[in-house]
């Protein structure tokens, strides 16, 4: 999209400042380089915003909530064979990491399933063997065939999983503490106000942001 529009993709570029002067953003990466623009959309995780400086500094509002997401699943895609498709596993066996399984559809005599489970820090999901054994307490008959994983809570760009509000703050993250005066928007699905947590949630919290930057730039513009 990016490209289309005739802009520029900068990947592995991580930012470590703005600063909104009032007229405009400057954008500074960690490698030194300076961008700018008259309007910014920070879409982050909110685990991962102490690590932008911002000028002026987030209100409090966001402030409290930065770093504030407790989401630390476990979650792998797997396949195997000698399962039947559509169906759902759960338990709550301490002896098994995995509490949660989605059997999906199966091809080639080989069926997707969709695995979910806390952080268990005896549990290793980059071990094959120790996944195995996982899958061998649900669905014995089952043979491992592969499976991916991502460890999203040790991944710097973002600390966590999917929106877990905290129990003792349960409006931390209504997506109006978020709304910040001047030049810059925050976007994502941390702080979207519908479907938040999801893919969907970030889409139409991406779709809000455009609408808000768009807004702000007719008024600099004059036309509205």
């Amino acid at each position: 999209m990016a490209t289309s529009a005739g802009g520029a993709l900068h990947l592995s570029t991580p930012v470590a400042r703005l600063h909104d002067d009032g007229r405009s953003v400057a954008v500074d990466t960690a490698g030194g380089d300076v961008y700018r623009a008259l309007s910014a959309i920070v879409a982050v995780p909110v685990n991962c915003l102490p690590a932008i400086e911002f000028n002026p500094g987030l209100p409090s509002t966001v402030q409290a909530a930065m770093g504030r997401n407790v989401g630390c699943a476990v979650k792998l895609v797997l396949l195997l064979r000698n399962i039947e498709p559509h169906g759902l596993a759960v338990g709550h066996d301490p002896e098994l990491p995995l509490r949660w399984w989605w059997v999906d559809d199966v091809r080639d005599g080989v069926t997707r399933v969709v695995a979910f489970g806390w952080k268990d820090n005896s549990f290793d999901p980059g071990d094959p063997e120790q996944v195995a054994r996982a899958v061998d307490g649900y669905f014995p008959e089952a043979q491992l065939v592969d499976y991916a994983h991502h460890d999203w809570n040790a991944d710097r760009w973002s600390n966590g999983t999917w929106l877990t509000v905290p129990a003792d703050a349960p409006d931390l993250f209504e997506s109006s503490r978020f709304d910040l005066d001047g030049r810059i928007v925050l976007a994502g699905s941390d702080i979207a106000a519908e479907e938040a947590g999801w893919f969907e949630g970030a889409l139409r919290s991406g779709a809000a942001a455009a609408i808000r930057t768009a807004a702000l730039l007719d008024r600099v513009w004059g036309r509205a």
